[in-house]
């Protein structure tokens, strides 16, 4: 079973994506920014806890639906990750692709 939670919040008004990849439990003690609409939480060792990802999307009508990640690029976010940390994240992106792939 993966430790790996996705959440997905979409508010279609103003066409903003919200997705938080938690990797692990832990407090976090800082939140640094990678790049812009990606920002990582770290713990007091600097291990990663999770990465936020905030898409902007162009307004949608009411009941359109959000498919799969809304355009949200994960190999890019994964690579903004893995150079900050100088290290791999295939498992936990593998992860949080195959829940991409759950949200209908």
């Amino acid at each position: 079973m993966s430790d790996i939670q996705l959440t997905v919040d979409f508010s279609p008004e103003v066409g903003h994506l919200c997705v938080y990849v938690h990797f692990r439990q832990g407090k976090a003690h800082e939140t640094i920014e990678l790049e812009e609409g990606i920002v990582v939480d770290v713990d007091r060792e600097g291990r990663a806890l999770g990465v936020e990802i905030v898409n902007s999307l162009p307004p949608m009508k009411p009941g359109t639906e959000l498919t799969h990640s809304g355009g949200v690029n994960l190999t890019a976010v994964q690579a903004a990750v893995e150079k900050h940390f100088d290290k791999k994240f295939d498992l936990e992106f593998s992860q949080a692709r195959a829940a991409f792939m759950a949200v209908k």
